[in-house]
Formats: C-alpha cells, structure tokens, sequence
C-alpha cells in the first residue's frame, strides 16, 4: 500500500486521539517533562500529520516522546531529535539539533517516511 493511501487512511478522528495519546502521556506520567520536550513533541507531531502515515507514540526511556514506523524511530528530547533506523542486527542514530519555534533540519524532514 502507498504511503499516500496509508496517510489517507487514517481520519481526522484518528489523529485527534493520537493527539490526545501525546497529551496523556505528559499527564500520566509520573516524571515531568520538560516543557522544550512536550513543545518539540507538539511541533514535530503537527509535521507529522501533514507529511505521514500515522505512527505509533510512546514515552520514551526518559521524558521524551517515540513516534515509531516500522524499522524507524524518531525520540523527541527538548532540545534535538534522534532518528533510529532498525535493520537486521544493526541501529544507525542520527543526532539533529532542534529547539521549539525553529524549523526541522531539511536531514530530519527527508528521514520522514512518505
């Protein structure tokens, strides 16, 4: 299936409760998140919904947010993203720098599935 159709797929409604799963986490959680975390988080969910299939959200190891598509991983921190990308025995991470209220790195957008 295309990337486009996936996209398609998923309703507004379904992107609401995504949305909703982001916010819950940062009020279920029993550690606090940084307030550059759940901003970036925030910011990086609305590129998201505008260039992807819907992913998967998860709190990460520490206070940041996972967004996961099969074989890649984007972690969410307050002050960069990590890129994950899974292959049979091996991880390659890539490092990018991102504050709220600036644009994604052209390398972070072109990771973007679809």
């Amino acid at each position: 299936m295309s990337e486009d159709v996936l996209r398609a797929s998923a309703s507004s409604t379904d992107w609401r409760r995504l949305e909703e799963k982001l916010e819950a986490i940062v009020t279920d959680s029993r550690v606090t998140f940084e307030p550059a975390t759940v901003a970036n988080a925030r910011e990086f969910f609305g590129l998201v919904r505008e260039k992807c299939p819907m992913p998967e959200i998860t709190k990460g190891y520490w206070s940041t947010f996972c967004f996961y598509w099969p074989g890649l991983e984007f972690e969410v921190c307050a002050g960069h993203v990590e890129i994950y990308r899974f292959y049979d025995g091996r991880t390659d991470i890539e490092h990018h720098s991102r504050n709220p209220g600036e644009p994604f790195s052209p390398d972070v957008i072109a990771a973007l599935p679809g």
